[in-house]
């Protein structure tokens, strides 16, 4: 497809230069959540709220995307059975089990949810605090 040559440094190396795109569907990463150690019900409720609601929209995209918790391993995977498995097994979470170290190969990509009052200190990858839930949401 022409569009795709990169004219300007096919000029000047006067090779043929043909941009590469990236297949957004064989990434893979893998969605870790870390809560606190002193439990609050609210607060476990919404870190696993704001963890499926981002799972779901990665998976939307096309993503493989496993994930790690209290008590839970799934393996990256694609598509709506992901999803639907990812749900039925937050939706059973156990949040006084410890989180089980992901089995996954090395070159899938690692995101750590912190939850409210959890530290994020010991944690050597991509890290996103969340945030307590507003007051106007627990009702």
């Amino acid at each position: 497809d022409p569009r795709n040559i990169y004219w300007k440094k096919s000029l000047s190396t006067e090779r043929l230069v043909v941009r590469e795109y990236e297949n957004h569907e064989s990434r893979a990463l893998i969605l870790e959540l870390h809560m606190a150690s002193k439990r609050h019900e609210l607060n476990d409720e919404h870190c696993i709220a704001v963890w499926a609601s981002l799972g779901e929209s990665l998976l939307a995209q096309g993503l493989k995307v496993g994930f790690s918790g209290p008590g839970l391993n799934i393996a990256a995977q694609s598509g709506v059975r992901q999803r639907d498995i990812m749900l039925y097994e937050m939706a059973r979470l156990d949040c006084t089990k410890a989180t089980l170290p992901p089995q996954h190969r090395s070159q899938i990509d690692r995101i750590c949810l912190v939850g409210p009052r959890a530290s994020s200190q010991d944690i050597n990858m991509t890290s996103i605090q969340i945030a307590p839930p507003l007051k106007d949401e627990v009702t």
